[in-house]
């Protein structure tokens, strides 16, 4: 049995977060992604890429590979949820 089911919630939350936030060099590895947050106590990550780089396509194809390589470089207690932002903004102005 694993050590990590014999500790109580909020160590695990803790650890999370601190396993986590090594993770986040692994995220930023990716091409494409802009920036990454661990968020929710390390419960969840969000990915931001560059719309210009990263396709609707290939931000669900990225979102799999990042999960699939933090199940297999991290050792958590818990699931994380990824979660990639592909954004982007047109903005015009009117004047009278």
């Amino acid at each position: 049995m694993s050590i990590l089911k014999k500790l109580p919630g909020p160590v695990l939350i803790f650890i999370g977060a601190i396993c986590l936030s090594f993770g986040g060099s692994i995220v930023k590895s990716f091409e494409g992604v802009a920036n990454a947050y661990a968020i929710q106590a390390g419960r969840e990550v969000r990915v931001i890429v560059d719309p210009e780089k990263i396709s609707d396509e290939e931000a669900t194809l990225l979102a799999k590979e990042i999960a699939k390589r933090l199940d297999k470089e991290i050792d958590f207690p818990a699931q994380i949820k990824i979660t990639v932002i592909r954004e982007t903004r047109h903005i015009e102005y009117a004047k009278s």
